[in-house]
């Protein structure tokens, strides 16, 4: 749908923004949908907000999960979505987290 509206992308990044301020609902599904917006840019934005389930995917995105899954652990405390995050990533140092982190804060 945002392709159709904007197939370039090159207000992808305002459109990050005014989701962000106005209709954070279509965030994190056009955050999925798109690669044409700045990935940093749209994090800060999500930090400094406290959107924790749009940074956990743009830090997935980028390669830091093992920010990302701390988030989910302590922000989200969503022990299934933990599993699954791990799960997509196929990263053993990811499970040893999760395990250390499940056995210390049961």
């Amino acid at each position: 749908a945002y392709s159709k509206v904007e197939p370039n992308g090159r207000y992808h990044g305002k459109l990050v923004k005014l989701y962000a301020k106005y209709a954070r609902e279509k965030l994190l599904p056009f955050l999925k949908c798109s690669d044409n917006y700045p990935i940093q840019e749209a994090l800060d934005i999500c930090q400094s907000n406290d959107f924790f389930p749009e940074m956990v995917f743009l830090l997935g995105r980028i390669g830091n999960t093992r920010e990302a899954l701390q988030i989910i652990i302590e922000k989200l405390q969503d022990i299934n979505q933990a599993i699954n995050f791990c799960q997509e990533h196929n990263d053993r140092e990811l499970w040893s987290d999760l395990i250390k982190q499940s056995v210390d804060k049961p």
